[in-house]
């Protein structure tokens, strides 16, 4: 069972264009992909600044990658679709200072939560994450649990 969920791991980091790719080449400003919606996230910087922001999911990924000031990311209950999650977990990859990263309540599936376990498998600065209230099912969660025996350094993991 775990060779099959690697399998399908490998085939969806392989064959899908990046969520921020597909954003950036077609230069949506709406539709089905929806990444220029309005969310509001709560980011802790380092110096305990506590910013409520409105902003699209592409200028927030665009934020994770660059800004080495951010330790908390809460965007709790926004209904962010799959391909959100898709596109902040990648954005996520390369950030080295968040530790806390709150996706909890927006209803997203597997295929969100397979690309937040390819994030956990290169990402070592998250020490809490809470997914909590998303439809995910056992593929998922077997996701998950594959990335945990990669990552040392989660210590915290609300499903």
């Amino acid at each position: 069972m775990l060779k099959k969920i690697f399998f399908v791991t490998l085939y969806f980091s392989f064959t899908q264009l990046s969520a921020m790719e597909k954003a950036y080449k077609n230069n949506e400003e709406s539709g089905p992909n929806n990444l220029s919606k309005k969310i509001t996230t709560i980011i802790t910087t380092e110096g305990g600044l506590k910013l409520n922001r409105s902003e699209n999911v592409i200028d927030l990924a665009k934020k994770i990658k660059t800004d080495q000031t951010i330790i908390s990311l809460d965007i709790s209950f926004q209904n962010l679709t799959e391909e959100d999650i898709i596109c902040l977990a990648e954005a996520l990859e390369f950030n080295t200072t968040i530790t806390y990263v709150n996706f909890a309540g927006n209803g997203f599936g597997d295929n969100g939560t397979i690309a937040i376990a390819k994030m956990l498998t290169v990402n070592k600065t998250i020490t809490d994450l809470n997914l909590l209230y998303n439809r995910i099912s056992n593929t998922g969660g077997l996701a998950i649990l594959e990335a945990l025996q990669k990552n040392t350094t989660l210590l915290n993991i609300e499903i």
